[in-house]
């Protein structure tokens, strides 16, 4: 199953994104960060949230250039008290540990210059997704964890 896996899953955003047949809108209003999905070492889509449309939209293809995503997530996040804030972006992907061959997610967080390294010099990006940090409209932010299978679902709230 697409949603099956440990870490960080890639196809959540794709039925984020996903239209409703009979009424063209997103099945769920969510908004999330904008978020470039990697698969197989290229960038699969790009996923963002639209205020004028109120839905979650998807870049793909030729839309998807280096270029573009590293001047969307450089940019300085508004808000004066982030004005001198260093992270742009995180990386959040799974990693194969070679002496147990275990897999366990990694999250890594990205000034500019890192960012620019990360899309132009490294040569293998894992699967993983690659978001813009977004300052939270207070003095905290928060992530919400969802853990499923057919037997349970759990929902936690993160707030730092």
């Amino acid at each position: 199953h697409p949603l099956e896996g440990d870490g960080t899953l890639i196809n959540v955003y794709y039925y984020l994104w996903k239209k409703k047949v009979n009424t063209l809108s997103s099945g769920l209003n969510v908004k999330i960060p904008p978020t470039v999905v990697y698969e197989h070492n290229f960038p699969k889509g790009w996923y963002y949230w639209c205020d004028r449309k109120m839905e979650i939209e998807r870049k793909v293809g030729k839309e998807i250039d280096t270029k573009a995503i590293n001047k969307d997530f450089s940019k300085k996040p508004r808000g004066a008290m982030w004005s001198e804030l260093d992270v742009v972006a995180s990386y959040m992907s799974r990693v194969e540990d070679p002496e147990t061959g275990e897999e366990h997610a990694v999250v890594e967080y990205f000034d500019k210059d890192a960012l620019h390294d990360f899309l132009t010099k490294r040569a293998r990006r894992d699967q993983g997704i690659l978001q813009r940090f977004v300052p939270p409209n207070g003095k905290q932010n928060l992530t919400i964890q969802a853990v499923w299978s057919p037997h349970v679902t759990l929902v936690e709230r993160r707030q730092n």
